[in-house]
């Protein structure tokens, strides 16, 4: 018998919400942050969120921030790109030796935000792309200065940032500088 997550319930002006968001015309790079408590459904929404993308035929990544100190997160997300793009592709050689660098300790955050856009473009002129990061507020403040510099750096396709946080002050979300913070009313199952 197959395991099926619970579907929010009591949120679906909230999931139309951000649906609109993601779809909206203009065809630009989007940044937004679902705001709650702790235990207030993000991670449930996002789970939603990413399945319903999915059947949209949008290629959904997905980062944990919250269970990945320093520059954990930003290595995950470049992983999960170069394992998307491939070893061949013309953007990987620099993806990989931003990769090594952060893997060293080493962030500079204008050539991480450029090596990300590269790969960020390079995998959406291929497919829509949405990045999802969960509990973007527990990350370290550069992740998001190098998700904002890398999102609206010379876009040429959209690309959807949607983040989650408890803490909507918080270093990292303050950094992204998203286009748009949507609360959460809590939710029931």
């Amino acid at each position: 018998r197959a395991f099926v997550l619970p579907r929010p319930r009591g949120n679906a002006a909230t999931l139309a919400q951000v649906e609109r968001v993601l779809a909206a015309d203009g065809g630009g790079s989007r940044s937004l942050v679902v705001h709650a408590a702790a235990g207030g459904g993000k991670t449930l929404l996002l789970h939603e969120l990413k399945w319903r993308r999915q059947l949209a035929s949008q290629l959904v990544i997905e980062i944990f921030a919250g269970r990945a100190p320093g520059a954990l997160p930003l290595i995950s997300l470049f992983e999960q790109l170069l394992t998307v793009l491939g070893p061949m592709h013309a953007e990987s050689r620099a993806g990989r030796a931003m990769l090594e660098q952060l893997q060293r300790g080493r962030l500079p955050e204008t050539a991480a935000a450029d090596a990300l856009s590269g790969l960020f473009q390079a995998v959406a002129a291929e497919s829509p792309l949405a990045v999802f990061v969960d509990d973007l507020d527990q990350a370290d403040a550069s992740f998001g200065a190098v998700l904002r510099s890398a999102l609206h750096a010379h876009a040429l396709h959209p690309v959807a940032i949607v983040a989650t946080a408890c803490d909507a002050n918080a270093p990292a979300v303050r950094e992204m500088q998203a286009d748009q913070l949507i609360e959460l009313p809590r939710l029931s199952t």
